[in-house]
């Protein structure tokens, strides 16, 4: 049998190619030998190749994806979320963990959570963060990385201030819960919370979430139940002590020339 030259076999390609007309439409030579259909999010692109590969350059394909994934490649840039803060990345073909051509509802993302290093994003999973599932901060609709890291973002329907505290939850709670706080009363509003006051829940004294400006004399909070009515003034610390109201200090003697002794010792105020 006679064997066929490398010219001939040229020629019945170029013949395919100008006489079929499936060949024909195609694009270019490359969608001729196509591995297979891509995902959906690519599909408007598929009839174009040059689009994710340049001839006969695997080196250029990186580039043509950054130029397309803008938000990933600004990441990276930035060195935020995990392609920024992931050093190898740097250096590796997003096609070593994005596999294409297997098809429209192919997973070409390749996530496997349960080896994930979630401190890889800039966002460890400490604390009660540790025992969720994906789904409790990622929307299934949305892509992983529009999870925004802030506390409001996720507890916005839960937080109790109602936004009258800002956003920076961090500042005086802990990832352990919600109820263990780090927030230093004095420091934040010179007024520490000692004696009585140390028990008492933040309502206590800041009726409807009113933070700003909360007066700190105690006739502010304690009118209400001031024995004396107001007629010995608002300055109650003068006699009483912050750890209860039934445990006094006025010295009887100084301030009125009589000395309680004797039998005076025990008299109520009112007798």
């Amino acid at each position: 049998m006679q064997r066929l030259s490398p010219q001939f076999w040229r020629n019945l390609v170029l013949m395919l190619v100008l006489c079929s007309p499936a060949i024909a439409a195609a694009a270019s030579i490359e969608s001729l030998v196509m591995p297979g259909p891509v995902i959906e999010g690519h599909a408007e692109v598929e009839e174009e190749c040059s689009s994710c590969h340049a001839p006969f350059s695997q080196q250029t394909q990186k580039s043509l994806c950054l130029d397309c994934h803008e938000d990933v490649a600004g990441d990276m840039t930035q060195g935020k979320g995990f392609h920024g803060h992931d050093n190898r990345l740097a250096s590796a073909a997003c096609r070593s963990c994005h596999t294409e051509h297997k098809g429209r509802a192919a997973d070409v993302v390749g996530l496997v959570p349960e080896s994930f290093d979630h401190s890889l994003t800039g966002f460890s999973l400490n604390g009660r963060h540790a025992i969720l599932s994906c789904q409790d901060c990622h929307n299934p609709e949305e892509k992983f990385r529009e999870a925004e890291p802030e506390c409001a973002s996720c507890h916005d329907a839960d937080e109790p201030h109602k936004g009258n505290l800002g956003s920076d939850c961090a500042s005086c709670h802990s990832v352990e819960g919600w109820r263990e706080t780090t927030f230093d009363h004095q420091d934040a509003s010179d007024f520490a919370l000692l004696g009585g006051h140390e028990g008492l829940s933040c309502e206590s004294c800041h009726a409807g979430q009113i933070y700003e400006e909360t007066q700190t004399e105690c006739a502010s909070c304690h009118a209400l139940d001031d024995v004396h009515h107001g007629q010995r003034g608002e300055q109650c610390g003068n006699c009483h002590t912050e750890r209860s109201w039934s445990e006094t200090q006025f010295d009887h003697a100084a301030e009125t020339g009589f000395a309680l002794k004797g039998s005076h010792s025990d008299l109520s105020c009112s007798a």
